[in-house]
């Protein structure tokens, strides 16, 4: 009876410590890719990236953002909706775009999944005050191509890339 008990609790403490390290990994604390101490939001540009979330049931691409302006943001790959605050100006972004695909099922064994990805290049004037989304998109039905696109969801309009039809 001691065994399993203790078993218990060993099972509760990695479940305790898994839920904490998930929390902690899927945490959306902004990341500020400028120097100094912090501004106020006015004068600052907000860019919020897709995360991998939305991506499992339907075309998006995760988007991690790599660097800005060539400096890294360390934004990781489970990243959930990540923000990041800009200064105003002309910025250069790196991102890495992910999306999962079932490329086959079987009853026995449920469905198999192949990661695709790819690394690309996108640049925008970002202005202060306003709030801007990257997306990402692969759409395995037209050949795989790669669509990445920032839209102004202040202004309501794409400022970059190409947003597909």
């Amino acid at each position: 009876m001691k065994i399993k008990n203790k078993f218990n609790n060993v099972r509760s403490i990695i479940f305790i410590i898994a839920g904490v390290f998930l929390l902690v990994g899927c945490s959306s604390g902004s990341i500020k890719m400028y120097s100094g101490n912090a501004l106020e939001k006015e004068k600052l540009a907000f860019l919020d990236s897709s995360g991998t979330f939305k991506t499992i049931m339907s075309k998006s691409a995760a988007v991690v953002i790599k660097s800005v302006d060539d400096t890294p943001t360390h934004m990781e790959s489970a990243a959930m909706h990540a923000r990041i605050e800009l200064l105003p100006g002309k910025r250069v972004l790196k991102v890495e775009l992910l999306r999962s695909i079932d490329i086959e099922y079987s009853d026995t064994h449920g469905s198999t999944s192949k990661v695709f990805k790819v690394n690309k290049e996108i640049s925008f004037e970002a202005e202060a005050g306003h709030y801007y989304q990257i997306y990402g998109l692969l759409d395995p039905d037209q050949t795989f191509p790669w669509f990445t696109w920032i839209e102004d969801k202040t202004g309501g309009k794409v400022v970059a890339g190409e947003k597909p039809k």
